[in-house]
């Protein structure tokens, strides 16, 4: 994955699970250490609906899928 940011001119480069950042295109949640402000994120963009995260949870992260993912 890489990184730009406009205002100072480089890009970050990491290895990361392809399959977190591409699992929309299957219809799939796939969450890897995800915060929960991007998974109530992802949860709104993908159902079209409003998501509350409780304070006792915003600094929380998650792991995990919708579905068992074949090899």
């Amino acid at each position: 994955m890489a990184q730009f940011k406009a205002n100072d001119n480089k890009i970050a480069v990491k290895e990361v699970n392809t399959r977190v950042y591409s699992s929309w295109t299957e219809d799939k949640l796939l969450f890897e250490n995800t915060p929960m402000n991007q998974v109530s994120k992802r949860i709104e963009d993908t159902f079209g609906i409003k998501v509350n995260v409780h304070d006792s949870l915003a600094g929380q992260v998650l792991s995990g899928s919708d579905q068992k993912w074949e090899s």
